[in-house]
């Protein structure tokens, strides 16, 4: 990674230390130049589906948060007016540069393996979205971030597209020249080329955008395809959708006008209702009259996030399995049993596990496991409660693949791939019937 970064960006780093942080189910990492020259990396999986298609998590992560200390840590004896603001500011001067070009430097490296957030059906979801609605970010917001839907994510975004423009319209020297110019930081213009400054980067790659989304979603249209009926406005996050067994839909939500948690549907109201203040989710299972959920609700002590599970029904919260991380649950359709995904900092374990009178785990066998760098995610339970969907990846690399677990005995049980192949898979849900699987997947590319 440094042979092949360093000799562009001229940085001058020798040495990097690289911290790696196992005991978490937090999914991020941050790099400094500041002091020494430093990257924590937190090795947990992002959820399928909201990186879309990455292939190699850990060296898109290091990729990304690599070329921050290459680009940030520009000052020295030929660069008067950087070493100035050093001595002046106390820190590398290149931090005050505008959070678009800090962010979307990294994202366009990252993404010339083609598995980055530029090649990403997510990013496009998102640019296409903001489209169609008319709602395409202002120059401002993608240089400064928004409180606007994708929110924090819009430096990195759209970021990366000006960025990327820059580089593919004018040379990818630009980008480079562009952190290694003794120009103050927080003076982009006075950064690039004379004939790109930011204003005619971003009127041209937003023309570029509207004109590509516009005639994709004409295409689309002359195909058939309608638009689905929206059912919520408030925008920001929603995960896991899921329909209980008294017919409720249930998910997680972190819109802006509410304390996130957990939502109805009112289908005769035509509203979503707050039922549950949640801070954050990793899985919902609500069947057999048993409400299991996997979330961070207590302040972890050590360094970011566990996901442990959670009672419900319980008037004071309890957890089971405490100090388990545990993502995932799925229950069968009496509620009596309970398949979750646990990981130590070695492996991770498809599991189950019956409920005893005291509501405690009992019986737990496991199923299905992976090495710590694999992947699993997405658990369903099949109506008759003798199989387990869930995706699987044993290695490294890849999008994984969904895999089928049918029970043999009580303790026995027999896994089978059931799709595999190129795309993103997320969200199974098993059929009324039980003999099919449905998912989504991104593997059209739209």
């Amino acid at each position: 990674m440094h042979a092949a970064l360093e000799p562009k960006y001229r940085s001058g780093a020798s040495g990097t230390h690289v911290v790696l942080v196992f005991d978490t189910d937090t999914v991020n990492a941050f790099a400094t130049p500041y002091g020494i020259d430093q990257i924590v990396l937190f090795l947990n999986n992002p959820r399928s589906g909201e990186f879309a298609r990455f292939d190699a998590w850990v060296e898109l992560l290091f990729t990304h948060e690599y070329v921050h200390v290459l680009s940030l840590r520009h000052w020295g004896a030929d660069q008067p007016t950087l070493t100035f603001l050093r001595i002046l500011l106390g820190f590398p001067p290149n931090l005050w540069s505008p959070p678009g070009m800090i962010e979307g430097t990294p994202v366009w490296e990252e993404s010339k393996s083609g598995n980055g957030r530029m090649e990403d059906p997510l990013t496009n979801m998102i640019v296409r979205t903001a489209v169609l609605e008319d709602a395409y970010p202002s120059l401002a917001e993608i240089m400064n971030g928004s409180h606007r839907w994708p929110g924090y994510a819009m430096p990195y975004l759209y970021g990366g597209r000006i960025v990327g423009y820059l580089a593919g319209v004018y040379d990818a020297d630009a980008v480079y020249d562009y952190w290694m110019s003794d120009s103050v930081p927080f003076n982009p213009n006075g950064r690039l080329p004379l004939n790109a400054p930011l204003a005619k980067l971003y009127g041209e790659k937003r023309e570029r955008d509207e004109l590509e989304f516009n005639q994709q979603a004409e295409q689309l249209r002359r195909k058939g395809l309608t638009a689905f009926d929206r059912l919520t406005r408030d925008g920001y996050v929603k995960r896991f959708l899921y329909l209980n067994d008294e017919g409720d839909l249930l998910y997680f939500g972190s819109p802006a006008n509410y304390t996130p948690g957990l939502f109805r549907w009112d289908a005769e109201e035509a509203e979503a209702v707050h039922i549950r203040r949640q801070l954050s989710s990793n899985g919902i299972a609500w069947q057999g009259g048993r409400q299991i959920f996997s979330e961070d609700y207590f302040a972890f002590p050590g360094f970011g996030l566990r996901y442990e599970l959670y009672d419900g029904d319980s008037f004071f919260l309890d957890r089971i399995a405490e100090d388990r991380s545990i993502s995932f649950p799925a229950l069968s359709s009496d509620g009596d049993r309970l398949f979750y995904i646990e990981h130590d900092n070695r492996k991770r374990y498809l599991r189950s596990a019956r409920f005893n009178t005291d509501d405690e785990l009992v019986d737990e066998i496991t199923i299905l496991e992976v090495p710590f760098t694999g992947m699993m995610q997405y658990t369903a339970v099949a109506p008759d409660n003798g199989s387990i969907v869930l995706l699987v990846r044993e290695g490294e690399k890849g999008n994984g693949n969904l895999v089928l677990c049918r029970r043999q005995s009580e303790t026995d049980y027999d896994c089978n791939t059931l799709v595999h192949g190129p795309g993103t898979k997320v969200q199974p849900r098993f059929a009324p019937d039980g003999n099919r699987v449905y998912f989504s997947s991104d593997v059209d590319g739209i």
